[in-house]
């Protein structure tokens, strides 16, 4: 990829974020990335983000999961309930934890 190199990225959410910080780390000389966001901040519509051992590894590769711990976001995740959005009946649930009895996230690495 050549010194003059744009990227433009539309979406500042996750996935947009996450392909910005790749390009910049993997990609030499890094691009010049512009990254749109529809919304003027953030918001709280949508759900939680549920990130799998995977997606960690992928942060830690990235060089950010060491930042996003000290900073105390994330939390560990034993179980996720379901619920019915009509009735409000419970459906299930899916469960997280491991052999030792543990959820899965940020304790528990990789």
């Amino acid at each position: 990829m050549s010194s003059d190199a744009e990227v433009v990225i539309l979406g500042g959410g996750i996935r947009g974020l996450a392909a910005a910080l790749a390009l910049t780390k993997r990609v030499s000389p890094s691009p010049h990335i512009s990254t749109f966001e529809l919304r003027p901040e953030p918001a709280t519509i949508g759900g939680a983000i549920n990130l799998t051992r995977n997606a960690l590894r992928y942060l830690d590769h990235l060089g950010v999961l060491d930042v996003i711990k000290q900073k105390g976001f994330g939390a560990n995740v034993d179980k996720i309930e379901l619920f019915s959005l009509g009735t409000g009946a419970r459906l299930g649930e899916i469960d997280f934890t491991n052999a030792s009895n543990k959820g899965e996230g940020f304790d528990n690495p990789p």
